[in-house]
This record gives C-alpha cells, sequence and structure tokens, in this order.
C-alpha cells in the first residue's frame, strides 16, 4: 500500500474539504452548528487556520448533534469517503465526542491506537450544565477531568514517564487503574455525567463527554449566530463569539511565543492511494 505524510498546508487544504461537507449536510437538514475553540480563534485572529494548529473544532447543541449523528447513520455509505466516527459506530474508538473523517487518509497516532481515523473534524456536543450554581459546576468539572484523563491512560498503548519521580508514582497508580478498568467504563461514566442536568431547563451548556476543566458558557451564547470568514468559506460562529474567547483564551488577539506555535495534537497524517482498506464491509 502506497502512502505519504500529509504537510500541515496540505492537512488544513483537505480539512477544509471535509469542513465544507459538514457545513452542506447542516444547511441541507437545518442543524445549527458552530465553529468552536482554536477553529473559532483562528477565523477571528487569521480568518483561517491557526497556522500550527492540526485539527478543526465545530460544536453543536445536544438536540442537533444528536440529529447530525442520525443523519450520518442514516447515509453511511453515500457519504463515503467521508464517515461520521464515534464510539457507538466504531470499534476501539478512544473518545466521546466524533469526528467526521475523510477515510482517504490514515492517522496514526503517536502513543494510541487510532481505531481507523482519517484527517478529520472534531464535532462536540453541549450538553446541559445545571443553572450556574457553584457546586453543579465544581462537581461536573471535577469529575470530567478525571474521567477524561483516566480515559486516556486507558487509551495509551504503554505507560509514558515524565521526570517528577512523585508525580511518576502517581501517574503509575492511575495509568494500572485505567488499563484495568478500560477505556469504556470511563466513557460511559462521561455520558452518565453528560446527562446529570437535563438540557431543556438548564442555562449553562458545555462539552461535558470530553475535556478538561469547567469551561461552562450560557446558553444565550448560542441562541443567535453570524458569519466570519474561513479560509474564504462562510461559517457559523457564536455572535458573542468576542465573549466566549475571552473566557477561553484571555487577550486572544495576542500570539503566543514562537516556541508554543507547534502542531501538539500527538499524531500524523498519511494519504493512502488505495482506500479499499475503509471502505464498508
Amino acid at each position: 500500500m502506497n502512502q505519504r505524510e500529509v504537510s500541515i498546508k496540505e492537512m488544513h487544504r483537505c480539512t477544509l474539504t471535509v469542513l465544507k461537507k459538514i457545513i452542506e449536510i447542516c444547511d441541507e437538514n437545518s442543524i445549527l452548528y458552530f465553529l468552536a475553540y482554536g477553529s473559532l480563534l483562528g477565523a477571528v485572529r487569521h480568518k483561517g487556520f491557526i497556522p500550527w494548529d492540526d485539527d478543526c473544532d465545530v460544536l453543536m447543541l445536544r438536540p442537533d448533534y444528536d440529529r447530525f449523528v442520525r443523519f450520518c447513520d442514516n447515509h453511511r455509505k453515500e457519504l463515503l469517503p467521508f464517515r461520521l466516527m464515534n464510539r457507538f459506530n466504531t470499534p476501539n474508538y478512544p473518545f466521546g465526542i466524533s469526528r467526521f473523517c475523510d477515510t482517504r487518509f490514515k492517522m496514526v497516532r503517536d502513543e494510541a491506537e487510532s481505531a481507523g481515523m482519517g484527517l478529520f473534524v472534531d464535532i462536540y456536543p453541549y450538553d446541559g450544565m445545571g443553572n450556574g450554581k457553584f457546586l453543579e459546576h465544581l462537581y461536573i468539572g471535577y469529575f470530567r477531568t478525571y474521567y477524561t484523563r483516566m480515559t486516556n491512560y486507558a487509551n495509551l498503548n504503554s505507560f509514558v514517564s515524565s521526570r517528577n519521580k512523585i508525580f511518576n508514582l502517581l501517574r503509575r497508580l492511575l495509568y494500572a487503574i485505567a488499563k484495568k478498568n478500560g477505556s469504556d467504563y470511563y466513557l460511559n461514566k462521561l455520558e452518565k455525567l453528560a446527562n446529570r442536568y437535563p438540557y431543556i431547563s438548564s442555562k449553562y451548556v458545555g462539552a461535558i463527554i470530553w475535556g478538561t476543566g469547567d469551561y461552562h458558557f450560557e446558553k444565550t451564547f448560542f441562541e443567535e449566530s453570524t458569519l466570519l470568514e474561513f479560509e474564504g468559506v462562510k461559517v457559523n460562529v457564536p455572535r458573542r463569539y468576542h465573549e466566549l474567547l475571552t473566557i477561553c483564551y484571555g487577550n486572544y488577539m495576542r500570539l503566543p511565543p514562537e516556541s508554543e506555535r507547534q502542531q501538539s495534537h500527538g499524531y500524523k497524517l498519511y494519504r493512502v492511494d488505495d482506500i479499499s482498506i475503509f471502505s464498508e464491509d
């Protein structure tokens, strides 16, 4: 099988094709999506990808996310070579979120299995996070961080040491516990956590099934959208994107030091000439 590693410039160009397909599906089915996280920052600060960023992020409120997943599952063959992958339709899939993949590419993760993922866009569902009580957010923030990190440990092919000996002992213990329980155990915990507070009655929402910390946003942030340019394509973003980016990144228009301007997600992508290994059974 012939394959070659994809440069970050090619990765951006081809990821844009994946994003366009997502937008097409959403527009044709009245599904509301928003560019999110580093991709939203890129749209505002660079009018496209952050030059050193190696992924693309989209968020959907839970009702729209569920409709998007159903559409992709019901039109799986028609969507090829694109495929929505998640833990419910892909064996050994390692995340709580879904990824919309171009299967003409092959991912090789540095320290874990890839479950057949290709070039991708992350799709984050935003679930209810209660009504702003301190203990609600503390509870979700703590357990989301713990379950996500334990899922990461469970998915590692082998233990990765750190320089701090005391911290290393703790990590070894957590790694052993995580490997014993398996990633599905923690992903199920995240799913249960995401259903703790009803979406309809929650004032706040967030990406509970994957991530760390206590990022939560008023649901009203996502009641209105606007369009921004992203690599020449008009994309949906929250109208109050300035407030969102300030919460996430502070002074988001300031560039990070040059030493931090590098790919950070721990994988390589290859363009595969023979895609038959990824086709439907």
